[in-house]
């Protein structure tokens, strides 16, 4: 969470609601247990759809009667995340608290939930708490009216809502909390954080504890009236009897055994939650690379046998694509309207439509077919330097080259900018969709050397990608989304791992600096461009080097394959298009015409056409043909 985040916490007994509530208000998928079993095991905070507030966040919390784990654990994963987040200065705002309102009576599990909650915020931030129900009447009344229950939460502050279950009444409730109340400092974060009391220590602490020395005093009183339950047995000599005693004996001890470790898990400090949290992701991190060499193992392999299975197949491919003699490229349309150069040009994913970036500051939407602009996007406030359409087509994503770089992410069908990046470390030279569409890797030029991933559809941070000694510039998703590469200043290509952000492979080869990085239709080969005038194609199975494309006389600022894989376009500062077969890495066609430098090139999803920007303000529209 930023500080900026508006952080809405919803708590309430297993079965109360609150994953229900929370699918109402966010596009995610929310994991719902069905019954009285607990499907809530971390503390996951939701992103609300737009409608309701930019970065308001719902954040689905653990009940003290979880089925899965115990009350102290559940507290001490609580006080871990309030305590983490208000150290970094990111206040909760309000909380929600849901109660199943069709229990007849408010049963023990309920009213110990009820306690623990009050502890956990203290009497000032009541006031900032809602308490929603699903039913009204007489059973509301008793509720509000009753101090044991709510009724001294409300008269500190607190207000009921009834819940509807349905969008709309989940919507309204969130914006009567936001209207109505400004940030606030639970309990329990100014005792563990400000005046850093152990666990044990804290209001919530004593008050579970409490309850669970009156557990263990009751199940120390059964064991007392099992003795004499098993004396009687043993004197009527009923065999059965003291069995079923002695298990019932075992059992009570065990309940004990587990209590104690309950409070004696809750002596314990804010920075030893944060070392055992700490720990316990080393731990998983560890094992999850130990597998990912596992697979990646495994997958070597599975491709040799392929590979060795397919070998006359892939014999025949290879010496079709080496008759490939010639491309004949033809352009079809030669587009002017930017005032400035055109820096990115990108396909719609139906290959009807193609995008352009200038340094004009705008994003203009062509009719692939018939050439004509159907749309401009203005927005930026300096030169347009990368876009991309989403995978479903519905959103185009646009980078600038400010000092401080911008992502924006456009609507098509109104023109809006429904969200804008701001990358505080430097500009943005290129971005790229992950094929699901739900994060943006972006390379920033910046200072740190790093390239970033965002949720495309909160704008938040996800990653940072560490490693390269120099300013990353280009970026690309794998087909299959799993690995992203990244090109850099610094003369090398590397392959980082999409979910855990590490750095799998370093490529080293090039002279200059990498401008442009390309996946295979296949996700098998990466071919790389560069400021030594050359084209790199890689191995991103074996990680090895494969073979270089020479023929340029400048900077290859931009390489892309065609649909079907056999062809290679690169744009260079030498002001060509050059097509490349890919099998034999002949240059098989020189496309002139550009009057400047070609900055951007890009084959259109059905392989029809291929697109050119340059430095001359114009776009080339080109129709593809080949020839063996």
């Amino acid at each position: 969470p930023q500080p900026s985040d508006v952080l809405i916490a919803v708590m309430g007994i297993t079965g109360s609601g609150k994953s229900t509530f929370i699918s109402h208000c966010t596009d995610k998928n929310v994991s719902i247990g069905e019954g009285l079993h607990s499907d809530t095991q971390d503390i996951v905070p939701y992103p609300c759809k737009p409608d309701i507030g930019a970065n308001v966040y719902l954040i689905d919390t653990p009940g003290f009667d979880d089925t899965e784990r115990d009350d102290a654990e559940i507290l001490r994963q609580i006080a871990t995340w309030v305590g983490d987040t208000y150290k970094k200065k990111v206040h909760i705002r309000g909380i929600l608290y849901l109660h199943r309102i069709t229990d007849a009576r408010m049963q023990g599990a309920a009213i110990r939930n009820l306690f623990m909650f009050k502890k956990l915020c203290g009497k000032d931030a009541l006031q900032n708490v809602v308490l929603v129900t699903t039913m009204w009447g007489e059973r509301e009344d008793e509720l509000r009216t009753k101090p044991g229950y709510w009724g001294e939460m409300i008269s500190r502050g607190s207000r009921m809502a009834r819940h509807h279950n349905h969008d709309e009444s989940a919507r309204n409730i969130i914006h009567t909390l936001l209207d109505t109340t400004t940030r606030t400092t639970l309990a329990i974060q100014t005792e563990m954080v400000d005046e850093n009391k152990d666990l044990h220590d804290t209001s919530a602490g004593k008050e579970l504890d409490s309850i669970l020395t009156l557990e263990r005093e009751r199940f120390a009183r059964d064991i007392e009236q099992l003795k004499q339950d098993m004396a009687e047995a043993r004197e009527l000599q009923d065999k059965e009897s003291q069995d079923q005693i002695q298990q019932l004996q075992k059992q009570r001890q065990d309940e004990i055994a587990n209590l104690l470790h309950q409070q004696e898990s809750l002596k314990v400090s804010l920075e030893q939650l944060h070392e055992e949290r700490f720990a316990k992701l080393e731990q998983l991190l560890t094992t999850q690379q130990s597998q990912m060499e596992k697979d990646r193992l495994k997958i070597a392999g599975l491709r040799e046998q392929l590979a060795k299975a397919s070998l006359v197949k892939n014999q025949d491919l290879t010496h079709s694509s080496s008759n490939l003699d010639a491309a004949t490229y033809r352009c079809v349309h030669n587009l002017e309207g930017h005032t400035s150069e055109v820096n990115s040009v990108f396909f719609s994913p139906d290959s009807d439509c193609l995008a352009s970036g200038s340094g004009d500051h705008t994003i203009k939407i062509l009719d692939s077919k018939l050439g004509r602009c159907l749309q401009t996007l203005e927005g930026h406030s300096r030169s347009v330097s990368s876009i991309a359409y989403s995978p479903d087509g519905r959103h185009i994503a646009s980078a600038s080259r400010l000092q401080k770089g911008t992502i924006n992410i456009w609507d098509i069908r109104s023109g809006h900018s429904l969200q804008r990046l701001k990358d505080e470390d430097g500009a943005v030279f290129s971005l790229a969709y992950s094929p699901d569409g739900r994060r943006i890797v972006s390379a920033t030029g910046s200072s740190d050397n790093t390239a970033k991933v965002w949720e495309s559809s909160t704008g938040r941070c996800l990653q940072i990608l560490k490693g390269h000694s120099d300013s990353v510039l280009p970026v690309a998703y794998s087909p299959d989304g799993r690995c992203i590469t990244s090109g850099s200043s610094d003369k090398t290509v590397k392959i980082w791992h999409s979910s855990i952000g590490c750095c799998l492979h370093t490529f080293d080869g090039h002279m200059g600096a990498i401008w442009s990085v390309a996946y295979s239709p296949d996700g098998r080969y990466i071919a790389s461009g560069s400021q030594d005038n050359a084209i790199k194609i890689w191995d991103s199975n074996t990680m090895r080097y494969l073979q270089t494309l020479e023929g340029h006389s400048g900077t290859v600022y931009s390489v892309a394959y065609s649909p079907d894989g056999r062809c290679i376009a690169s744009g260079s500062r030498d002001g060509t298009v050059k097509i490349w077969n890919t099998s034999t890495g002949r240059c098989i066609q020189t496309l002139e015409g550009h009057q400047g430098w070609v900055f951007s090139v890009a084959y259109s999803p059905d392989g029809r056409l291929m697109a050119s920007g340059s430095a001359d303000k114009t776009i080339k529209i080109w129709r593809t043909q080949l020839s063996c």
